[in-house]
């Protein structure tokens, strides 16, 4: 055999070796939290920007005519010119967001249309959400075309051309994916249309959704935080989970409320345990909000959330003094907020222990950070060695044991996971039992089931790791522990918050 012919054959073998291997399918999609900026439209949109980011988000769909701020004078119009978009563009940059959609926009002609398009590009937006009238759909659909910017069709309450969800899904059935629908479910609900309901109808076509749930069933309905209210805030999050909807789920909220902000970061709080949360605990409607009461009306009671027997809330871990927290003394500080090392490697420790928990924060590196998060450790003196970690690092390897998000040594992330230094990035850890599941940024990093470690010192694909019992046979009650970095790379903690289940 020559070799030309040798090459083709051990080339035709190697083919058959790897199509017989099994090919693990891609994760889940998730959706991401965003919010539009009418929710602020008492501000300017510089100051909805820095709203926005402060919330944790990173994608916003703005709307027309609102004032622009930041030493910007004018409108958010598609007019808008060049050196504005980009004094935007910078203010943007700097709170790490991006302008994801624009609208909602109503009447417009061909040529206003043609305008808007180059105004969405120019700020690499993937949807306008708009009322448009039906005959100009052929016309905005061909421009969707050209330009790839999708339009999410939005359902203002009746008598709007497009309140009656079923009527909208005929409406779009002979045009492609560049035109879909943005869901209002908060205007299905003061329609009269159960919102999870047309959901489930609608999800086939959904872009982006303005999600809202009402404190009742009428035309003047009020928003209220997220799990709260009369719309099944839960349910319609796990049905977005079980249809693996990536796209935008937008905060807004339509009445004036003096504790906007609050409510606003209650609903995203219930958003993130909703999403790290197993399915199944979800649909059942074990995940409750923070500040849960049966009684809208007792929301913003001190006693909220007693009035449903074992409602889990998610509340700050730590004390703004520091006083149910241990630690070297001037190890850590806690100011306005965030919870920063240092520069040392001491660990903070809770100082009660806990069992299943969903634990939900923000963290930020310094360049060559290497901190954790240990999980349940029984035996102080020796965590090393008896607790699981949640590495965090920045500058290691993007996989493997000791890569961000593993659990150190013992598993590896299912996704590459690289925090950036100067970032804030959010971590969740659900733990219940034996099962830990970590998401990074709204991914899921991975779902461990720890009753597979049945061996000291090994994981089961019999590579060694630190923990110096079965992992299968670790506590199931300790304390949670922040671990420090040492010098000037040090890291930071905020928006630390804990469910116990």
């Amino acid at each position: 055999m020559n070799s030309r012919a040798l090459i083709s054959t051990l080339f035709l073998a190697a083919l058959v070796v790897t199509s017989c291997r099994p090919v693990p399918p891609p994760p889940p999609l998730l959706p991401e939290l965003g919010l539009q900026t009418w929710t602020f439209r008492k501000l300017t949109l510089a100051e909805a920007i820095t709203k926005a980011s402060g919330l944790g988000i990173r994608s916003i769909e703005v709307y027309p005519g609102q004032t622009l701020g930041g030493g910007i004078e004018g409108k958010l119009t598609p007019q808008l010119e060049p050196a504005k978009i980009e004094a935007l563009k910078k203010i943007l940059n700097e709170n790490h967001v991006s302008i994801a959609g624009y609208g909602v926009v109503m009447q417009a002609t061909a040529e206003e249309w043609k305008q808007i398009f180059a105004f969405a590009k120019s700020f690499g937006m993937r949807w306008i959400s708009a009322e448009p009238p039906a005959d100009m759909l052929p016309t905005i659909s061909a421009m969707a075309k050209e330009s790839g910017v999708k339009v999410a069709i939005h359902n203002h309450p009746a008598p709007s051309r497009y309140s009656d969800p079923d009527a909208l899904m005929q409406t779009l059935a002979p045009y492609g994916p560049e035109l879909g629908i943005c869901a209002d479910t908060g205007h299905w609900a003061r329609s009269g249309f159960h919102p999870l309901e047309k959901l489930r109808l609608c999800l086939p076509r959904v872009i982006t959704l303005h999600f809202k749930d009402l404190n009742e069933w009428t035309k003047t309905a009020q928003d209220v935080p997220w799990g709260t209210g009369v719309s099944d805030a839960a349910g319609m999050l796990a049905a977005l989970r079980q249809n693996h909807f990536g796209g935008v789920v937008l905060m807004e909220y339509e009445n004036d409320t003096d504790h906007l902000v609050g409510d606003l970061e209650r609903c995203a709080g219930f958003f993130r345990s909703a999403l790290a949360a197993p399915l199944e605990k979800l649909i059942g409607g074990f995940v409750a909000p923070p500040g849960y009461s049966e009684d809208i009306s007792k929301v913003w009671a001190d006693e909220r959330g007693s009035t449903r027997t074992g409602a889990p809330q998610s509340v700050p871990l730590f004390k703004p003094d520091l006083s149910n927290a241990q630690c070297p003394a001037g190890s850590w500080s806690f100011t306005d907020g965030i919870l920063r090392s240092a520069g040392s490697e001491a660990t903070l420790w809770t100082a009660k222990d806990y069992g299943d928990f969903l634990l939900d924060l923000e963290f930020r590196v310094g360049p060559k950070s290497n901190s954790g998060i240990f999980l349940r450790a029984a035996d102080l003196p020796h965590h090393l060695e008896s607790a699981l970690e949640i590495e965090i690092v920045e500058g290691g390897p993007p996989t493997g044991t000791k890569a961000s998000g593993a659990l150190y040594s013992v598993k590896a992330p299912e996704l590459p996971a690289a925090p950036v230094a100067g970032q804030w990035h959010r971590l969740t850890v659900w733990a219940q039992e034996r099962n830990i599941l970590v998401f990074l940024d709204g991914r899921r990093l991975h779902d461990t089931r720890l009753k597979e470690w049945t061996v000291a010192g090994k994981n089961p694909d019999g590579t060694p790791n630190n923990i110096q019992q079965p992992v299968s046979q670790l506590p199931l009650r300790g304390r949670l522990g922040f671990q420090g970095s040492a010098g000037r790379d040090s890291v930071e903690f905020r928006n630390i918050t804990l469910m116990q289940l």
